[in-house]
């Protein structure tokens, strides 16, 4: 029996003796499901114009269009309208987010996600009990928000992409408007310095509560694809919850970046296996 296999083994074990689990999503788990935005193939097939015009992958796209814009609004949405339609709408559910949620769906659970794809609420988590700080594709807010509104996208979405010409360009006159003050609307995604983040506070608040009631519970948690981009979020704030409560242990999937500090390593594990792979082991 091979290293991980035993290691897998002691997942399983740790996982049947947990009374909770925590689990935290990065983008590793989309990417194990078969969409990886730093993959060439992936832009030429979903914006085959905006690759012809520099964009080799979309992760560079996402990077180009950070910040928005006001004096050239129709370059921006170009790119996200065809990103959230291609991505949050129409990427179906991914395997391995159901292989998640089936490993969990039986005991008390809480999520931490840094993805804005929607494959949590897809693979069918209970979205009371997810908290996604960096926002979600699904909704648009005001660019300089007169208000803490998020607007659901999906029609508004589909509209701008369908006026996309042959040359990847947009009329202004297609794009979004703010309902309250008649602004440009953007993504409500941590991209844009403006990000509206009162909607998820009770997200927030829901999950500190989770693991206050539980800090004396053997709480698991199981990190998937989450590396140092983002580590603020769920990497770090992981490990230190780990080393505090004394029941707790850590499970780290990531095939870059698998390392467990000095600190945890009698109660954590870092496997640096496919993702893919490890849940269909673990399942």
């Amino acid at each position: 029996m091979d290293a991980t296999s035993k290691e897998l083994l002691e997942v399983k074990e740790w996982l049947k003796e947990a009374d909770a689990v925590i689990l935290g999503i990065g983008p590793g788990l989309s990417k194990a499901g078969g969409v990886s935005l730093s993959d060439p193939k992936l832009m030429e097939k979903w914006m085959p114009d905006l690759k012809a015009r520099g964009l080799e992958t979309v992760l560079k796209g996402m990077r180009v269009y950070r910040w928005f814009d006001p004096e050239n609004p129709s370059d921006y949405w170009a790119f996200w309208s065809n990103l959230i339609k291609k991505l949050r709408y129409e990427t179906k559910p991914m395997e391995v987010y159901k292989e998640v949620f089936d490993l969990v769906k039986d005991k008390p659970y809480f999520v931490i996600s840094t993805t804005v794809d929607g494959q949590i609420e897809k693979a069918g988590f209970d979205m009371d009990r997810v908290y996604m700080p960096q926002g979600d594709m699904a909704y648009s807010q005001c660019y300089e928000p007169c208000n803490n509104e998020r607007y659901y996208n999906e029609k508004e979405v589909f509209r701008i992409s369908s006026h996309i010409n042959e040359e990847g360009n947009i009329r202004e006159d297609i794009l979004g408007r703010c309902p309250s003050c008649g602004k440009y609307l953007v993504p409500n995604i941590r991209m844009e310095e403006n990000f509206v983040a009162e909607p998820y506070l009770k997200q927030r608040k829901d999950f500190v509560d989770f693991v206050e009631k539980r800090r004396d519970k053997k709480l698991l948690f199981l990190e998937f694809g989450e590396g140092f981009d983002q580590a603020g979020f769920i990497r770090y704030p992981f490990e230190t919850m780990v080393e505090t409560l004394d029941k707790a242990k850590l499970v780290r999937f990531n095939t870059s970046d698998p390392e467990v500090p000095e600190s945890i390593k009698d109660k954590a594990l870092g496997i640096r296996e496919p993702i893919e792979k490890c849940l269909k082991d673990l399942m």
